[in-house]
């Protein structure tokens, strides 16, 4: 395992920053807001508006960078990069995630199956509780 100047604390910012991204796509998702109003106490749902996304939106690529940096420093530091794979390293990953946020931050067919998973597995554990 590389890095650990910081205990690997970057992952907790990167763990944040995956969590904004799953909120903000299931907003997005004509299917999953449908399937929150059929939910007994969910019924009056509304996804967020365009400006609270934005935040998320906004939220997510900060968190993501500040991921990015953490973890490059943080193998910097710990000796598993020199200076020229850091800033080639650093500047790789600054530029995937560039082109993630240009591509709207869409949904990946793996997305889609953990979310409907979820979906089924609070569906059978709501049906589990009130079906004594």
């Amino acid at each position: 395992m590389s890095g650990g100047t910081f205990d690997y604390k970057e992952y907790n910012i990167e763990s944040i920053a995956n969590e904004i991204r799953e909120i903000y796509l299931k907003h997005k998702c004509k299917e999953w807001v449908k399937w929150m109003r059929s939910k007994e106490f969910y019924t009056d749902f509304k996804p967020y508006p365009k400006k609270i996304l934005a935040i998320y939106r906004k939220a997510y690529k900060t968190l993501k960078m500040a991921h990015i940096y953490a973890k490059r420093i943080d193998y910097l530091e710990a000796g598993d990069d020199g200076e020229e794979s850091f800033l080639e390293r650093t500047k790789q990953e600054l530029n995937a995630l560039e082109i993630e946020m240009k591509t709207a931050l869409k949904e990946t067919p793996e997305d889609i199956e953990i979310r409907n998973e979820k979906m089924k597995e609070e569906d059978r554990w709501n049906r589990n509780i009130y079906n004594f």
